[in-house]
């Protein structure tokens, strides 16, 4: 990533740590979360493969890269996208919303 990137990048997450200094987190600890967090929206909504999501955020290895986020999240990556699949049919969309209006209501 380029210099000035990282710089901007580094500028927004720490604007954002400090604008929500009710969380009651360390700084390394709330980039943690904010890093894992991009990583789950990437196996949920991407189709890049692990290596490449491994790649993406600086991991050695895609080893070390599952070792890690077991350890944050308590289970595989591959487990992780198998559970959040999206929604991708507008069918599946409506069922969903039909199953929710009939347990709330």
């Amino acid at each position: 990533m380029k210099n000035w990137l990282k710089s901007l990048t580094w500028h927004r997450i720490t604007s954002a740590y400090s604008s929500k200094k009710h969380v009651g987190e360390s700084i390394k600890q709330y980039i943690t979360n904010y890093k894992f967090g991009l990583i789950e929206a990437r196996l949920t909504y991407s189709k890049l493969t692990l290596s490449e999501i491994a790649h993406e955020f600086s991991f050695t290895d895609e080893s070390h890269f599952c070792r890690q986020f077991k350890k944050y999240s308590g289970i595989t990556p591959t487990e992780f996208r198998r559970r959040n699949l999206p929604i991708k049919k507008r069918d599946d969309l409506h069922l969903l919303i039909v199953y929710f209006i009939k347990v709330v209501a």
